[in-house]
């Protein structure tokens, strides 16, 4: 019996040992900590011909939609104004108040006047801006009239495909054109805000009520809305307005620019196509046109340390599959593990004998148990071997002829494993039945 009893000790002992040491190796579970996806939020918006530019509330740029002429491709540093034309972007920097451009080379665009500017608006050929002692400067378009801006003080510019306006410090309105068609005046009174479209104007009078005209012979812009107004934007065939006191964004023309989503919005920006607007939250939402990605407002890029952390569930499995042994044979029992099947975390162990735990068994040879199914644990599973319903074996063996000891051997172990699926092989101390 003394002999039987250190036979199954040393097995048992090893199996323990190296249980303990695959539960130390194997790596832990930690929580998954994702950043949340955020998008940036902005102070300006402007829609040029096939992109869009805007500031962000730190002041840096971010533009998207076409950029073959690397129109969407901004300067770094601070802006305090931003303006999209047709293939062209120009703004004004933070740090001298000058005015940068970028985009296509064309009609020496991108050769602005020196100074410094408070306000500027890039139309399809040239652009236009104010200066700080509030004169006008344009440039672009290689013809004379658009460097030939008219003398006085203003306020507001807007400049359009071939037409270009301004409003004076004493709100009246001035016009002025290179020449491609007649020349249309605008409409007299006081005004607050004006926006030269591609083929039509509109002016925002101190009333807050739209006029709108046709400086072009292709313009089949519809008639501007009633209502108050307190701010406008003219585009190719389309305007739109944030209507007074109520802070939603209303436009007018063809589709499908003027479809207007739901929402409240403090500035809008029609292109020529599409439509782009800051909402109350400060984030931008556009609408219309989307041939060049010119709605698609790109998330932000580098995330702020805000996160969110889950943590992965921890299914608890047992192994579905339990050794069965035959008792043959006089000599001592050994007990050889050779194949390891996988444990599920779905089924409950089942143990199947060949026979049961108190059978007697008796024949010329000692009983040799071989397992040839041992469950391997998974990551987070427990697989426990216990006498009643779980994957253990309780081996009586009682040999008749002479020295064959009885045996009762229970085996018991729990592991937990995190994230990996170990593979391995030692002996066990059970016999089976």
């Amino acid at each position: 019996m003394d002999r039987m009893h250190v036979r199954f000790r040393a097995p048992l002992l090893w199996w323990l040992l190296g249980l303990a040491a695959l539960i130390l190796v194997l790596p832990k579970s930690n929580p998954q900590v994702m950043a949340a996806p955020l998008v940036d939020t902005y102070l300006r918006v402007s829609a040029g011909y096939s992109h869009t530019c805007a500031i962000k509330t730190s002041r840096t740029l971010q533009c998207w939609g076409a950029n073959d002429d690397n129109e969407s491709t901004p300067p770094t540093g601070s802006f305090e104004a931003v303006s999209a034309g047709a293939g062209f972007s120009c703004g004004i920097r933070s740090s001298d108040l000058a005015i940068r451009c970028w985009g296509s080379p064309d009609y020496g665009i991108l050769n602005p006047p020196s100074g410094r500017f408070s306000a500027l608006d890039a139309g399809s050929f040239h652009s236009c801006a104010i200066k700080l002692d509030k004169t006008l400067a344009c440039w672009g378009g290689n013809v004379d009239p658009w460097e030939s801006a008219p003398q006085g003080l203003y306020t507001k510019v807007s400049v359009g495909q071939a037409y270009a306006c301004a409003i004076d410090t004493a709100q009246a309105l001035h016009c002025w054109e290179n020449g491609w068609d007649g020349f249309v005046p605008p409409p007299a009174g006081s005004y607050r805000d004006v926006s030269v479209g591609y083929s039509s104007a509109c002016a925002l009078a101190t009333d807050n009520r739209i006029s709108c005209w046709n400086y072009s012979t292709f313009s089949d812009l519809p008639a501007p809305p009633n209502g108050s107004f307190s701010q406008i934007s003219i585009g190719g065939y389309h305007g739109c307005g944030i209507i007074s006191n109520t802070t939603i964004a209303h436009c007018w023309g063809q589709f499908p620019a003027p479809i207007v989503p739901a929402g409240t919005f403090s500035q809008v920006s029609s292109g020529y196509g599409h439509t782009c607007a800051i909402k109350g939250d400060r984030r931008i939402l556009c609408w219309g046109n989307n041939s060049y990605g010119q709605l698609n407002v790109p998330i932000e890029s580098t995330p702020t340390p805000r996160v969110t952390a889950t943590r992965t569930p921890l299914p608890t499995a047992t192994a579905t599959d339990v050794p069965t042994a035959t008792a043959t044979a006089t000599d001592e029992p050994t007990a050889t593990a050779t194949d390891v099947p996988t444990a599920t975390a779905t089924d409950v162990p089942t143990v199947e004998p060949t026979e049961t735990a108190t059978n007697t068994a008796t024949a010329t040879d000692e009983p040799t148990a071989t397992a040839t199914d041992v469950p391997t644990v998974e990551p987070t599973a427990t697989a426990t071997a216990t006498t009643t319903n779980t994957a253990t074996a309780t081996n009586t063996a009682t040999a008749t002829p002479t020295d064959v000891p009885t045996a009762t051997n229970t085996a018991a172990a729990t592991a937990t494993a995190t994230t990996t699926i170990a593979i391995w092989r030692c002996y066990i101390p059970w016999a089976a039945n």
